[in-house]
């Protein structure tokens, strides 16, 4: 089961659009991509995995 809430952010709007990413030049629709890729990984890892 999957919970997803708006209120349980881990870190704030300005770290967001400051992060070591940006920092390095990558643009904001990049690092959405990727940041969708990788939750998606660990994910089906636990599915995988049966947690």
């Amino acid at each position: 089961m999957i919970y997803t809430a708006i209120d349980t952010f881990y870190v704030t709007e300005e770290q967001l659009h400051n992060s070591p990413s940006r920092k390095d030049g990558i643009d904001e629709q990049t690092e959405m991509t990727l940041r969708l890729y990788g939750c998606e990984l660990i994910q089906e890892s636990g599915i995988l995995l049966r947690l």
